[in-house]
């Protein structure tokens, strides 16, 4: 079976390996691509080539929607749960780096506990960890629980939800 006739008959190929594709082969791909419907009838196709590094953002956001799409069509809970399970272990996990809850984290950590205690303010123990990850490592810690991070002195944090 030709690729063009895989792609005509909707069959997902996941996994794929092999050498960059060419530009052209690229191009005659969106081509064959356009072919599908899309979702729910109400959107036009988009493309976008993407470079390695900004993979594990597209598919965070591509779960984020298929989740929301999932709900718009009525899907039940457990049946969007076991979908997205697999997607987070299947694509998305591949994509991501976990980053190590070290020495610098944990003294970070006991630190600012021991500073929210006093405050009367103890935050979840997992909290202070991801707080410390994201601190130790200079980063921003992107979440839609942003209220449980506000008491974190010097995290920096962002809503998601804020786009």
């Amino acid at each position: 079976m030709s690729l063009a006739d895989a792609l005509r008959r909707r069959r997902s190929i996941r996994g794929l390996v092999g050498p960059p594709l060419s530009r052209e082969e690229i191009e005659g791909l969106v081509e064959l691509a356009l072919l599908a419907p899309a979702p729910h009838h109400t959107r036009p196709w988009r493309f976008v080539s993407i470079s390695q590094g900004r993979r594990a953002a597209l598919a965070s956001a591509m779960g984020a929607a298929w989740e929301a799409d999932m709900v718009a069509d009525g899907l039940e809970e457990s049946v969007r749960r076991r979908a997205l399970e697999r997607y987070l272990f299947g694509v998305l996990r591949p994509q991501l780096q976990a980053l190590p809850y070290d020495e610098r984290a944990a003294e970070w950590h006991a630190s600012e506990r021991a500073r929210l205690e006093r405050l009367g303010q103890t935050p979840p123990f997992v909290d202070g960890q991801i707080a410390a990850i994201v601190h130790a490592n200079d980063l921003t810690l992107v979440t839609a629980n942003v209220q449980d991070f506000a008491p974190f002195e010097g995290l920096r944090v962002e809503d998601w939800r804020q786009g």
